[in-house]
């Protein structure tokens, strides 16, 4: 079978991610897989087997406008040219004028929430962005054989709006690199060795710092605990902020509790440095409103650490029972459990133990050996 994978809509973070881990896997199958990838972009390795052959298509295509108009007009004719019998599209689009068997991936349900739900402002111009991609992701679920989430929560705050039959939907959890978090390597930076070697233990959080992240929260929260406590136990920030305005918000939160000496923004961590930031951690906090999955929590729990989570959309799933919850807007009950937690060992260990159990379940053999069966599922026979 010969199975062409449109990755032109993946350009960083989790969605790269999935691909190096997947395709490499896919080199290791009897199938004929053809990945069609931007020449713009250079972060995936093309594999030396046989029966993976990566198709470049020209930058001009990058912006999303031609992007769709390759994806809806030429890519129907490329399937055609190539014998292609599935077509796998990872990111929520797909060509709606082909007759091969498509399976589709719903990584974006953003569109599908309410904003005001959350306590989140959209702007004018995403309004518009989502009500089109809400309208272009029904279509191309209608016109899919098959539909898959990355989560539980996520398939079914999307379903309310794309009404598929629950037969032709399906949860399929991302995995998880384990060895590079159990023993994490040192960091490439000795600059940031330094840092978190200076102020280890502390509480982390990794994510990007962003409104929906609810970082004001963590902040009021950790500026609740004994002068003590924090002395003992900084808070670490690592993630890119690509507000400005938002980080000068949280700046003032900083100053109003008088926690400014207390707290350190690292900015954004290359990946590979990222293992060593949970290896130094006490505990991991995310007190995020909004999460499609949550690589973040697995990661921590795969590290060991125990781990402190909003009680919202997917992460009580995640989790799974491994992570102490709390109410996304509550800052007090937030900063009980955390100095609860710092002050008992017994809790801690009873958390990592948790976590790294569940960890467990999220493997990219796993994420892959369903993938393949979804694949030669909706196949010709």
């Amino acid at each position: 079978m010969k199975i062409l994978i449109n990755t032109l809509a993946h350009v960083g973070g989790g969605g790269i991610t999935y691909l190096q881990n997947m395709i490499p896997r896919f080199s290791d199958d009897h199938n004929e897989y053809v990945i069609l990838v931007p020449e713009s972009r250079d972060m995936l390795s093309e594999p030396t087997s046989s029966n993976v052959q990566f198709k470049y298509v020209n930058s001009f295509f990058d912006p999303l406008p031609a992007r769709l108009l390759y994806e809806q007009i030429i890519l129907p004719i490329r399937l055609r040219q190539w014998d292609i019998d599935v077509l796998f599209s990872p990111a929520d689009l797909t060509p709606l004028v082909t007759n091969r068997p498509t399976l589709l991936a719903v990584r974006n349900p953003n569109p599908y929430f309410s904003a005001s739900e959350f306590g989140l402002e959209r702007p004018f111009t995403r309004r518009v962005k989502f009500f089109i991609q809400r309208q272009l992701t029904k279509l191309s679920a209608k016109k899919a054989e098959h539909v898959f989430f990355v989560s539980d929560f996520s398939r079914e705050i999307s379903n309310k709006y794309l009404s598929l039959p629950d037969s032709k939907t399906s949860t399929l959890y991302h995995g998880m690199d384990a060895s590079l978090f159990i023993n994490p390597a040192e960091p490439t930076d000795p600059e940031l060795k330094d840092t978190l070697d200076a102020e280890a233990p502390y509480v982390l959080t990794v994510s990007t710092v962003a409104e929906h992240k609810n970082y004001e929260v963590l902040l009021r929260a950790y500026g609740r605990l004994p002068p003590e406590t924090r002395d003992a136990y900084p808070l670490i920030i690592a993630g890119r902020t690509p507000s400005e305005s938002y980080l000068q918000t949280l700046k003032g939160i900083l100053h109003e509790q008088g926690i400014e000496d207390d707290v350190i923004f690292l900015g954004g961590v290359d990946y590979d440095n990222v293992p060593y930031l949970y290896s130094n951690a006490a505990i991991y906090v995310l007190p995020s409103k909004l999460e499609t999955f949550g690589h973040t929590l697995v990661e921590a729990m795969t590290s060991g650490v125990p781990v402190v989570a909003a009680d919202s959309t997917c992460m009580p799933e995640i989790t799974d029972g491994a992570a102490a919850l709390f109410e996304p807007d509550d800052d007090e009950r937030l900063a009980s459990i955390i100095e609860e937690l710092l002050n008992n060992e017994d809790e801690r260990k009873s958390l990592r133990k948790r976590g790294r159990r569940r960890a467990k379940d999220f493997s990219w053999d796993k994420t892959f050996e369903q993938t393949k069966r979804l694949l030669e599922r909706i196949g010709p026979n």
